[in-house]
């Protein structure tokens, strides 16, 4: 079963204004503007089947719904161009995957990324302010290992950072417990 996610330009967070590139799941993704609530507009029609659909999962498994979503997007703000991703697990092949971008550590049910958050952001943050501690460390390691799409060249990568992220989260008792992280595939399905 395919796991699919529409999604477009980084969120609009001052400190993410350092990264460029990334194409990983912390994208925006499909969001409900509060101007067309109540108001019989085609946009409250598709959310609502949106949030059917992903009610349960995050991730859409019908390909017609989520062209159909990611179109429906395009034209009605034009301004943010979405595509849609294949999320894929461990070895397993994508079921509509054409180019592999890379791999990602992943909260697929809140939709974060630990390279957006942790090492593109600390990196690049604290290169600007010069302040150097031992995350700053680990990120400078991780950070020669990602590729042009600012994700990991090789699952083994991104298993090995997400190790060695945890670790540090665990020993710094600064780990989310409600936060499940994965390093999956990330895939452009057109």
């Amino acid at each position: 079963m395919s796991n699919l996610i529409v999604v477009g330009k980084l969120p609009d967070e001052v400190y993410l204004t350092c990264v460029n590139g990334y194409r990983g799941v912390q994208r925006m993704d499909i969001n409900y503007p509060f101007e067309f609530y109540k108001t019989g507009h085609p946009i409250e029609v598709i959310n609502a089947e949106y949030e059917i659909l992903t009610e349960t999962d995050p991730a859409l498994h019908d390909i017609a719904f989520a062209r159909k979503l990611r179109d429906f997007y395009n034209e009605t703000f034009p301004s943010v161009d979405r595509e849609i991703i294949e999320i894929v697990f461990d070895t397993f092949e994508p079921e509509y995957g054409k180019e592999l971008l890379g791999f990602d550590i992943a909260d697929l049910e809140y939709g974060y990324s630990n390279i957006l958050n942790i090492i593109l952001a600390t990196c690049r943050l604290n290169k600007q302010k010069r302040t150097f501690d031992e995350l700053d460390l680990i990120c400078h390691e991780l950070l020669i290992t990602l590729n042009q799409y600012e994700l990991f060249k090789t699952m083994n990568d991104a298993k090995y950072a997400q190790d060695k992220i945890e670790t540090y989260l665990t020993k710094e008792n600064r780990m989310a417990a409600h936060h499940k992280y994965y390093s999956v595939g990330i895939w452009t399905v057109e």
